[in-house]
């Protein structure tokens, strides 16, 4: 797991649920590198795959929504 993503699990995620449950709003984590870079490897797929999860999200929630892109990845554009 990358120091970020063990950070964010760690420390802010917590902190922000908390928040948004004193204000009576539900905080939910969806982590698109879960599970994608061991099913699709070199392929563009894993981009459309992300987009739709990324619109899925917007369908169900009743809120803003936030897309933080952090770290390294190991696509390499040609």
């Amino acid at each position: 797991m990358s120091g970020e993503r063990k950070a964010l699990l760690e420390r802010a995620y917590p902190e922000v649920q908390s928040f948004c449950r004193s204000l009576g709003l539900v905080f939910e984590v969806v982590d698109l590198n879960w599970g994608i870079q061991n099913i699709l490897f070199g392929d563009h797929e894993d981009c459309e795959i992300s987009l739709q999860e990324i619109q899925s999200c917007k369908r169900v929630s009743a809120g803003p929504a936030f897309v933080v892109s952090a770290g390294c990845s190991s696509w390499s554009p040609p």
